[in-house]
C-alpha cells in the first residue's frame, strides 16, 4: 500500500515538474503515459517483490516455538 502511495506521489510529481525538465528529454514527451505506466509497474512489481520474500520466509516459521524462542 505504501508503494502504490509513493508511486502515486511520484507521478504527480513529474507530471507537475515535467514542464521544467521539457528541453532535457529528447523524443519523449513531458506527459509520456508508457514511460509513467512502465516506471510505475516496475517500481509496483519490485515492491511486491520486496515484501514477497520475507513473507514467505515467515510462513516457515512455526509460530509455537517462534512464541517458545521469545
Amino acid at each position: 500500500m505504501l508503494a502504490l502511495v509513493g508511486v502515486i506521489a511520484g507521478d504527480l510529481a513529474a507530471v507537475a515538474l515535467g514542464r521544467f525538465v521539457e528541453n532535457q528529454l529528447y523524443s519523449v514527451p513531458p506527459l509520456d503515459i508508457v514511460s509513467f505506466a512502465a516506471t510505475a509497474g516496475v517500481m509496483i512489481l519490485t515492491a511486491f517483490i520486496a515484501s514477497l520474500v520475507p513473507a514467505l520466509r515467515a510462513l516457515r516459521v512455526d509460530p509455537i516455538s517462534a512464541l517458545r524462542g521469545e
